[in-house]
């Protein structure tokens, strides 16, 4: 079999995001399969997917992304925005073709949307695209024209649930492009330990409940906040403390939280705000119970690392978060009704109430994510499509 060459186009950020950090693991992954050469083309040689890839000696790319061409938080999507980034588009464009005849793989994968744009309608272009959805954005709007582009693009699309593709795409596109779609479930870091002890117990004397991601009101910071002053309403027989890793990235997220944190300081909730939390072990070894409140989601990797770690979760249900949690008697966790803060207080308070049930969920989780998640099965699944895709 001749080995074929995969270029990754990856947009990076300064953070090692968890997107950033399942992209990364598969790189070193499969970088080490005789049948594939991995190259990585970054944004950005300083960032930890790069640093991760030097001292993994995969080959990469340093291509500066021009910030004005931006999707991230919708600064792109303004008409005047766009008109003054088009320039930068069209360099940019030029550059990846130079780069891209230069490299001649046989495939590329683009990490997002931000990174296939530049890879569309390009003559130099002449092997397969993969689009990887991830989250991805409903098609409304501005965002149905940029999906629109990017289904037309990609010869394969890389949904992470079963319904990933029917939940954001309108219903005409895709039934047009459901051909080209292909659901591998995304990996997540799974601990070095996996034993959980015989009776699992609240780590402190009071019970902790987390939250992780960006501080927004698409993650539904403000119901985690809104369960938080509700359970301390309802209940004052259990403490509980509340952790709440990440930052917000843009202007009008900065003036969300202040909002937020206006509000949770009027009430008698015991709050932590962490900022960016570098070493997410040391979250998930402090907390009890972690939420997932989001409004949007795609399949959580939050909820998949504490379920990991034998953390139960209360997750809004949204997304992929039953393709992650499972959707029976056996699930391992409590899905509540999305934009219902009363519910997720509800079912902290059960879970705190109830340690049979919070062992038991504990077990699932761990079990099931040590099952499915792992990076070896992920890899497997990436392959065998890299592999059907070249050669064809």
């Amino acid at each position: 079999m001749r080995q074929i060459t995969v270029a990754f186009f990856i947009v990076a950020r300064p953070r090692l995001t968890g997107a950033q950090r399942v992209i990364s693991n598969l790189l070193q992954e499969l970088a080490n399969r005789p049948e594939l050469r991995v190259i990585l083309i970054c944004t950005d040689g300083n960032t930890p997917i790069a640093e991760r890839a030097k001292r993994s000696d995969i080959e990469h790319i340093e291509m500066p992304y021009p910030k004005r061409l931006d999707t991230f938080g919708g600064r792109l999507l303004a008409l005047r925005n766009s008109l003054i980034a088009f320039p930068d588009f069209v360099r940019y464009r030029s550059q990846m073709r130079d780069v891209v005849k230069s490299l001649r793989p046989d495939l590329i994968f683009a990490g997002n949307t931000r990174a296939l744009l530049p890879l569309v309608l390009q003559p130099a272009v002449r092997c397969p695209l993969v689009w990887n959805i991830f989250l991805g954005r409903r098609s409304r709007g501005v965002w149905w024209l940029l999906n629109e582009i990017t289904l037309r693009a990609a010869d394969a699309i890389v949904t992470e649930y079963t319904n990933q593709a029917s939940d954001n795409l309108t219903r005409r596109q895709f039934q047009r492009f459901r051909h080209k779609i292909h659901t591998i479930v995304t990996a997540i870091e799974l601990p070095a330990n996996t034993q959980l002890p015989s009776n699992i117990t609240p780590k402190s004397a009071s019970w902790t409940v987390g939250f992780a991601g960006t501080l927004c009101h698409r993650k539904g910071l403000d119901l985690f906040l809104n369960a938080a002053v509700e359970m301390d309403r309802l209940d004052r027989k259990h403490p509980v403390r509340f952790f709440i890793a990440g930052e917000t990235s843009t202007t009008d997220q900065g003036q969300y939280l202040e909002t937020q944190k206006r509000h949770i300081s009027v009430s008698g909730a015991e709050v932590h705000f962490l900022g960016w939390v570098d070493q997410m072990e040391w979250f998930y070894s402090n907390i009890d119970i972690f939420v997932l409140s989001s409004r949007e989601e795609g399949m959580p990797g939050v909820v998949r690392e504490a379920m990991a770690r034998g953390i139960p979760v209360v997750a809004t249900n949204v997304g992929g978060v039953r393709d992650a949690l499972g959707d029976d008697s056996q699930a391992a966790g409590i899905v509540v009704k999305s934009e219902d803060s009363n519910e997720i207080a509800n079912a902290l308070l059960s879970l705190m109430n109830d340690p049979q049930t919070y062992q038991q969920l504990a077990r699932r989780g761990r079990n099931r994510a040590s099952s499915l998640f792992a990076i070896q099965r992920y890899a497997d699944d990436i392959c065998a499509l890299f592999l059907s895709l070249a050669s064809r």
